[in-house]
């Protein structure tokens, strides 16, 4: 069976993640994004009503970090416990979280989910910026 040969869309412009197209067989473009709506993933207007209760509830401040003495501003919301893992959208598993914490938390769920040990816990300088 031949493997698909990639190339760029030149009418798609700079959508470059919505400009690749399988030049030998196929002809379909690449869709780098769920195939489901946000809704049918459980992320419709509910979940922005609980991401809009939880970070006034947290005080827009992250919980790992606040946990950690350091305060910083949450921008997101997290499942404490990650909804593939059986996890629910109920406010006692949901968490205001910064970027980085997100970020490393995520990674280290994907890390664990693959079956590999997860990097070390982060570590902060004297701005409280991450450091690995």
């Amino acid at each position: 069976m031949p493997s698909c040969t990639w190339y760029a869309d030149p009418q798609i412009g700079s959508r470059i993640s919505r400009g690749y197209h399988c030049a030998t067989q196929c002809k379909s473009p690449i869709m780098p994004w769920p195939t489901t709506s946000r809704h049918e993933r459980g992320y419709g207007s509910e979940w922005i009503k609980a991401r809009a209760r939880i970070l006034k509830r947290d005080m827009h401040l992250c919980q790992p970090c606040k946990a950690n003495g350091r305060p910083t501003t949450a921008t997101q919301v997290d499942h404490i416990l990650s909804k593939a893992s059986g996890g629910t959208d109920c406010d006692d598993n949901l968490q205001a979280i910064c970027c980085d914490c997100h970020t490393a938390k995520t990674q280290a769920e994907a890390t664990t989910a693959l079956g590999r040990k997860p990097k070390p816990k982060a570590k902060y300088d004297e701005q409280g910026r991450v450091e690995w």
